[in-house]
């Protein structure tokens, strides 16, 4: 504080100083002034600035002002207050308050205070850099139109404020480490002073887009080459995924050879499909493989062997087409296969015994089919019903026959037994089935074959029976004297004829003759 006087005769500056010395031994102490400026002495350009002065122990006084700027009056500025709306840096300096009071002359007591102004930071751009990976902290942004030194950096991210990062790094107004998100309210302060604000959007890679997969199915039942295709992809660098029977494969890495395909694959439904890349994952997809579709056999029709025990049966399989099939079947509980079909454009199997043939399939490209089963048959075997017995008609004749009943059809080898030795003979192709030909005798073991085929042996066995000798025989004797010497011929004719005739001479010479 200052207290100044104006030039006047001594008489009255002695008067006016025991005039004050008296006032301020009344009132105590003589009075001061304070400048407090506000919002400080430190200001940002565009500030409002207000100064104001305090004065204390001013009693009664009466006080007038005068605001100066490095000691030069500022015109107007007459209250004890001094504002400078939206300051700038011309507006620095020492700034000073006079205050005038009359009291036998003009005093003064003054303050003054330094105001600095400093520039607000200007923030002119935000220069990016996108994180290289998805969820990666590799992204960065770069504050344009600050120099030199000292800043101190703010921004926010959900909500919420970060900060302070000191600025520059490495000559660099750069914010490293950063992910993917919303950057705003983005400042800086120096020297107190707070930049205008900016905001920044990093953003995550763009996902990989599969836009469709193809499936091509396996050539087999069972077989590990089919394969799917991604579509949509572009470049290097995927890593793929699929699930399989609730199981997660991967990865996987693509392309191969160029290619966006996953390859050595069996039948499946494959969900679940997708790839990253830079950490970046695509949307899924679905695709399904399939065997290929099983052979159906639709029927089997069987031929019967011609004969019994043979082995010309045969069976065809219905429903097939095309080539590469194995067959296989079941017989008396053995299978047998693969026999390859078709043979000769035909979907047969040859040389069959009779029997039952079950679980009859094939297969094809690795894919089997549905079972069948047939039965084949030998021819029935002959029935004879009954043997009807012709006698001989003359003793020790040959004109015998045993003639078999139940019998059809043709191609009859009959077989008897008469002596201990089987016989056989082709029975005739028309008419009744006989045995001709035949002498007396015990016959037994008949039966015939046809087509290989032997019925059962008759029971027996069957006699035939040279003709019986008569109950009566009527003896003509005929003499041509009533005694006949020896040497002599005697006529007898027997009714019925044939047989036996003794005769005892009186002499007792037996004669045997055979009569007619």
């Amino acid at each position: 504080m200052n207290i100044r006087y104006n030039h006047s005769s001594l008489i009255i500056v002695v008067a006016w100083i025991l005039s004050v010395a008296t006032t301020f031994s009344c009132l105590g102490q003589a009075p001061s002034i304070t400048i407090i400026a506000s919002p400080g002495n430190s200001l940002c350009v565009g500030d409002n600035l207000t100064m104001a002065s305090t004065i204390s122990d001013g009693g009664a006084f009466t006080f007038s002002y005068q605001w100066y700027k490095n000691n030069v009056e500022i015109p107007g500025a007459t209250n004890d207050s001094y504002s400078i709306p939206n300051i700038q840096l011309i507006d620095a300096g020492t700034y000073k308050v006079v205050a005038t009071y009359d009291d036998m002359g003009n005093q003064e007591i003054d303050d003054q205070i330094i105001i600095s102004v400093n520039p607000k930071p200007a923030i002119t751009a935000i220069q990016k850099e996108d994180p290289t990976t998805c969820n990666g902290q590799d992204g960065s942004f770069t504050l344009v139109g600050l120099a030199g030194t000292g800043y101190q950096l703010f921004y926010t991210l959900n909500g919420t404020e970060v900060g302070p990062i000191n600025l520059p790094v490495n000559g660099e107004y750069k914010v490293s480490n950063l992910a993917a998100g919303n950057y705003t309210n983005i400042y800086v302060i120096k020297n107190n002073c707070k930049s205008n604000s900016q905001s920044v959007s990093l953003t995550d890679p763009p996902a990989p887009v599969i836009t469709s997969v193809t499936g091509t199915n396996p050539t087999t039942c069972g077989g590990q080459d089919g394969y799917f295709t991604v579509a949509g992809l572009s470049g290097t660098g995927y890593q793929l995924f699929y699930t399989l029977n609730g199981i997660e494969v991967g990865p996987i890495n693509l392309p191969v050879n160029g290619e966006y395909k996953v390859s050595n694959l069996e039948a499946g439904n494959y969900t679940n499909i997708y790839v990253i890349k830079n950490n970046c994952e695509s949307n899924s997809r679905s695709v399904s493989l399939t065997d290929p579709p099983a052979p159906v056999i639709t029927s089997i029709t069987g031929k019967n062997p011609t004969t019994c025990g043979g082995q010309d049966g045969y069976f065809t399989v219905a429903g097939l087409s095309g080539t590469g099939y194995q067959l296989f079947y079941t017989l008396n509980g053995i299978e047998v296969g693969p026999v390859a079909i078709p043979v000769n454009n035909e979907y047969k199997v040859s040389n069959l015994a009779a029997g039952n043939y079950t679980n009859i399939y094939v297969i094809k490209d690795g894919c089997k089919s549905n079972a069948r089963e047939v039965v084949l048959t030998e021819p029935p075997k002959p029935i004879i019903t009954n043997i009807k017995l012709t006698h001989p008609t003359t003793c020790d004749g040959a004109d015998g026959s045993l003639e078999l009943e139940g019998l059809t059809g043709t191609g009859f080898k009959a077989y008897y037994t008469i002596g201990g030795s089987e016989k056989n003979i082709d029975l005739p192709s028309g008419g009744k089935f006989v045995i001709s030909n035949l002498k007396a005798g015990s016959y037994s073991n008949i039966y015939v074959i046809k087509a290989n085929c032997k019925s059962d042996p008759s029971s027996g066995p069957f006699e035939l029976q040279d003709p019986g000798f008569p109950s009566t025989i009527v003896v003509d004797i005929k003499l041509s004297d009533s005694i006949v010497c020896k040497g002599g011929t005697v006529i007898v004719t027997t009714s019925p004829a044939g047989g036996e005739l003794k005769i005892l001479s009186g002499d007792g010479f037996l004669s045997d003759s055979v009569l007619n």
